[in-house]
């Protein structure tokens, strides 16, 4: 059956060769995209009706058209229990306890119907996102998952390949001729049986090599304590940095590992969200910018949408560093390119697949405000303004899949029912309250018992010091030894290094506040006036010069003196004694 859509009064991002960029109709022969009027020539209903007879007309009046996305990393493991992942990264992700407990329930092969409507509730999410291919990364998913499970085909309406991280999974894929990803991730398990089953299994399927590795300060050494020399040189005289590979994540790269990527055009995918949370340091995105690397997006463990992820990248780094144009290509575009589906999906031009996104530009919150539309100017508006709710509309292969924000032919009220049921399983599975329950004991007894200091100091507090020592916790029982109790010691900070036999000397006794205060033997303050008699006077200190005066009038008593001979050695007579 022939079928015409034309979609009218639009504006559209088409990301071709050419960056065109306007408002441009657009004609879709079934699923199909068969012409953009970029001449203008169907500018009105009467010549659309006799170009394309019976054509269903579509008026796009205050919506930016832009290619779907595409996500090469969707990891759906924990996509409803990210409340355990806040406060992990790359190097103890894999050892936390809560996330072994839900993982152990989901591969359990009674719990298979759990597993399924994990990854389609996650997937209608992405749906809703404009996400229109997925890669699955999820470590849950094996072969018995997919073993006698008729319902994988409607897991959503995308197009969802798996990441493949077991022989046995990707055997099965290999024996079905299904596309995926050869999984590899545990850099401590590097040596030449993996390098060559990665080769075989590359050699014999439909796929592309996906690797994880370079996330964590230990991975860099996996591979030198082998093989003496990096995992990057190890992968590269093995043949396995290829056109055809996806490295995802690299943290810990050199310099030098990133020119052999560059000169071997590997492609990279980084995870915004997932390097901000789990790299545990701040990225640097600039060296892969500047050598060209083909880069793709996608949302990994933490993220929450591919728009999301893009906007994040765009705000992390220099906006002279790369285009806000090549940043959406590096959702659209590249990422076809790695999968070798560029002459079909990835922008707006004829004879590609009519999947594309409508978001509204009617809210007066986004009215476009720049000064022409030129490619660069609605790339900078949509990163900068548009988010993910704006999305109104998604159209795949030429027919909308979600229509004025609303999905179709899906049981809504179902999929929430469904989302609250495994929301809880992975609270309980995962003791979520239990682990509550204990971080808020730790803080009531470290505020009750004050351990925040941890090593010996002395506090003064109104004069009173007080000497903290180093306080032992032993385990997390109720009673712990915090420290050694010590009496109060009253100092003065004036007499602190005074013998106290001087002390007593200096103090004096104050017998009559009217006799003013006596320092050092002068009296320097005046009488303080009787209250009666000199209510709300201030009392006046007596001058300088009439102190001075008074001291002169004190003199000391002379000291008379004595004369008398000096005698050198000689008693008193014979000192008389006059001289020859």
């Amino acid at each position: 059956m022939v079928k015409y859509t034309i979609i009218k009064n639009g504006l559209l991002l088409t990301l071709d060769e050419k960056s065109r960029c306007g408002y441009f109709t657009l004609v879709i022969h079934n699923d199909k995209i068969c012409e953009v009027d970029f001449d203008n020539r169907l500018n009105n209903d009467e010549i659309i009706a006799d170009t394309y007879p019976g054509a269903e007309l579509i008026d796009a009046g205050g919506k930016l058209l832009v290619p779907a996305f595409l996500n090469l990393n969707v990891n759906s493991s924990y996509s409803l229990c990210k409340f355990y992942t806040g406060k992990l990264d790359y190097s103890n992700i894999s050892e936390d306890v809560s996330l072994k407990l839900i993982e152990k329930y989901f591969i359990q092969e009674n719990n298979k119907q759990d597993l399924l409507w994990l990854l389609k509730l996650n997937y209608f999410r992405a749906l809703l996102n404009g996400e229109l291919i997925l890669n699955e990364t999820s470590n849950f998913i094996n072969k018995d998952f997919f073993y006698n499970n008729k319902e994988i085909s409607s897991l959503g309406k995308q197009i969802v390949f798996f990441t493949s991280y077991n022989n046995s999974l990707t055997n099965l894929f290999i024996d079905n001729r299904k596309f995926h990803f050869l999984g590899f991730k545990e850099e401590e398990l590097i040596n030449n049986y993996s390098l060559n089953s990665i080769k075989k299994y590359y050699s014999k399927g439909i796929n592309k090599i996906f690797l994880e590795i370079l996330q964590t300060p230990n991975s860099a050494n996996s591979a030198k304590n082998v093989f003496g020399k990096s995992i990057i040189r190890v992968l590269n005289e093995n043949g396995i940095l290829i056109p055809e590979s996806l490295i995802s994540n690299p943290v810990y790269l050199t310099k030098r590992d990133i020119e052999i990527l560059i000169n071997k055009n590997v492609n990279i995918l980084f995870c915004p969200s997932d390097l901000m949370n789990l790299s545990g340091k701040e990225y640097n995105y600039n060296d892969y910018l500047r050598g060209g690397v083909n880069i793709s997006f996608g949302t990994g463990i933490t993220g929450n949408s591919l728009f999301d992820e893009m906007k994040l990248f765009a705000s992390a780094i220099h906006k002279k560093a790369v285009s806000y144009e090549s940043v959406i290509r590096m959702a659209c575009i590249n990422p076809a390119r790695i999968l070798g589906v560029s002459n079909l999906y990835g922008s707006i031009q004829k004879n590609k697949s009519a999947n594309i996104l409508f978001f509204n530009i009617n809210d007066m919150r986004n009215w476009i405000d720049i000064p022409e539309l030129h490619s660069e100017n609605v790339s900078g508006y949509i990163i900068n303004k548009l988010t993910t709710k704006d999305i109104t509309d998604v159209m795949l292969k030429g027919e909308y899949v979600v229509y004025d924000g609303e999905p179709l032919d899906s049981d809504f009220t179902l999929y929430k029912e469904t989302f609250e049921k495994l929301r809880e399983i992975s609270i309980e599975t995962g003791n979520y309250r239990g682990l509550k329950e204990k971080q808020l004991m730790d803080k009531r007894v470290r505020e009750i018992s004050r351990t925040e200091p941890k090593k010996k100091q002395e506090t003064k507090l109104g004069g009173v010091a007080y000497a903290e020592t180093k306080y032992f916790d032993e385990g997390q029982g109720d009673f712990r030894v915090i420290g050694i109790k010590t009496e109060e010691v009253f100092t003065d900070r004036l007499y602190t290094e005074t013998p106290q036999e001087k002390l007593e000397d200096t103090i004096t006794e104050i017998s009559d506040i009217n006799g003013g205060i006596d320092l050092f033997g002068q009296q320097v303050v005046e009488e303080i006036p009787e209250y009666e008699e000199d209510r709300g006077r201030i009392p006046r200190r007596k001058k300088t010069a009439d102190i001075k005066e008074k001291l002169k009038e004190k003199k000391p008593e002379e000291i008379i003196y004595k004369k008398q001979k000096m005698r050198f050695g000689f008693s008193e007579d014979e000192s008389s004694i006059p001289a020859d």
